[in-house]
């Protein structure tokens, strides 16, 4: 029996061990023909399936439209980075002007006389500016107007006041005793000067790229010319005349200044701090009520502020006259709004509650749809930027526009407002190096 368990062992064994070495031998055999047959020396590379190019078509695609969408918002972003810039730099500029000149003299101040509106005397000795009462600094557009020889009565305010406005909160709009010419044209020359910015230059750039560009330059007679002249230019004499360089003149600038509230209760005379905001256009609008009395759009106009909460406002303006009121509310995002409010200051003798204007400037950070409302108003919601608004400043706490918001204001839009530059400064009243011209 023992000898029958061992000799029975041992055949288990060895058919074992043949089944180890057969599969072994049968799983090489296995494996060589799967790399002589896909991999044997000398095959050509397996190609490439319809559906993988498709799907790289369609992820290259993808990119590519990404790549599109990316470049127009890319140059959006550097326009109004450029606008940025050159606003800022205008503002510079006009702050330097402002000190050189001394348009924070008092004495240069001048007020447009409602009475003779081509004519001015003095705001301070004339007693034109009550306390506290803001003003404006526009001498370039009143110049303006003056040599196009339009009636002045109602720009003597800003916003300039329209008939069918009632009783708006405005300040006084001045211009500087700096030019003691009569002729308006020379008003209106240094005025252009001082208020438009003269850094936008104007370059010719010749389509033969082997010559340089050329400044443009405008010489006595009028006529722009550009230098330095270049063989074959023609001989005429205005190279030889006087020459200044030529700028677009995109960009200009007016000044408002706002007693401090510390300084309400101080005569004009009195008054030692002002918070001065430089506003700065691109491309002005310069049209004036009287030059077309059927604008649809004035370059400034009144809405009714609807203050929702936080930084978000409703614009609302009815079709009265000869507004449009949808175009009247196309303020475009990074462009700038003037708010107006009241707030009391002080008890005059028959005891009448003293109050004086709030005007703060606000920059538009997002702009809603344009829609009509009831009543014939046409409504927008705009998301602003700026200083804190105290709601007592506030002119109604009644809804009377039928949004169903009741605390309202005042709010100014002005076209092309790209950039306002606010700080507190001080009038110019011990300047002993000059004297005035009036």
């Amino acid at each position: 029996m023992t000898h029958d368990l061992r000799e029975f062992g041992n055949q288990g064994q060895g058919r074992k061990a043949s089944g180890i070495a057969g599969g072994s031998s049968a799983h090489g055999s296995r494996t060589h023909g799967r790399r002589a047959e896909g991999l044997r020396p000398g095959a050509p590379p397996r190609g490439i399936s319809l559906l993988e190019v498709l799907i790289s078509i369609f992820v290259l695609s993808v990119g590519l439209l990404g790549i599109a969408a990316i470049i127009p918002v890319g140059r959006s972003q550097i326009v109004q980075t450029q606008i940025a810039d050159r606003s800022s730099a205008c503002a510079w500029a006009a702050q330097r002007e402002i000190y050189v000149r001394e348009m924070l003299r008092p004495t240069r101040w001048l007020g447009l006389n409602p009475a003779n509106p081509t004519g001015f005397q003095a705001v301070i000795a004339g007693g034109m500016l009550p306390p506290a009462e803001s003003f404006c600094i526009d001498p370039y557009y009143i110049a303006l107007k003056q040599e196009q020889g339009t009636n002045l009565a109602g720009l003597h305010r800003f916003p300039y006041l329209l008939p069918y406005y009632g009783a708006p909160i405005t300040m006084q709009r001045i211009t500087l005793g700096l030019c003691s010419a009569p002729e308006f044209s020379a008003h209106r020359a240094l005025f252009e000067r001082i208020f438009v910015s003269q850094d936008d230059l104007i370059i010719e750039i010749p389509d033969d790229r082997a010559l340089r560009p050329r400044q443009m330059f405008q010489c006595a007679t009028g006529e722009s010319v550009p230098f330095p002249k270049r063989v074959g230019d023609s001989s005429a004499a205005q190279w030889t005349l006087a020459l200044s360089r030529q700028a677009q003149g995109e960009y200009s600038w007016m000044a408002a200044l706002t007693p401090q509230a510390c300084e309400a209760l101080h005569t004009p005379a009195n008054q030692r701090t002002y918070e001065l905001s430089i506003i700065v256009f691109r491309n002005r609008n310069l049209l004036a009520p009287q030059d077309d009395a059927n604008q649809a759009k004035p370059s400034e106009r009144l809405a009714v502020a609807n203050l929702m909460g936080g930084p978000d406002v409703r614009l609302s303006i009815a079709a009265v006259g000869s507004l449009n009121p949808s175009e009247c509310l196309a303020v475009r995002e990074n462009e700038w709004l003037l708010l107006c409010g009241q707030v009391a200051y002080g008890v005059a003798s028959g005891g009448a509650s003293l109050v004086r204007g709030v005007f703060k400037w606000y920059r538009v950070v997002a702009a809603g749809e344009i829609r009509q409302g009831a009543g014939g108003r046409w409504f927008r919601d705009v998301t602003l930027a700026g200083p804190d608004w105290n709601p007592t400043w506030s002119l109604s706490t009644t809804d009377t526009d039928g949004d169903g918001v009741v605390l309202e204001t005042q709010a100014v839009l002005v076209d092309n407002v790209v950039g306002v530059y606010t700080q507190t400064v001080e009038p110019d009243r011990l300047a002993p190096w000059t004297n005035p011209l009036f």
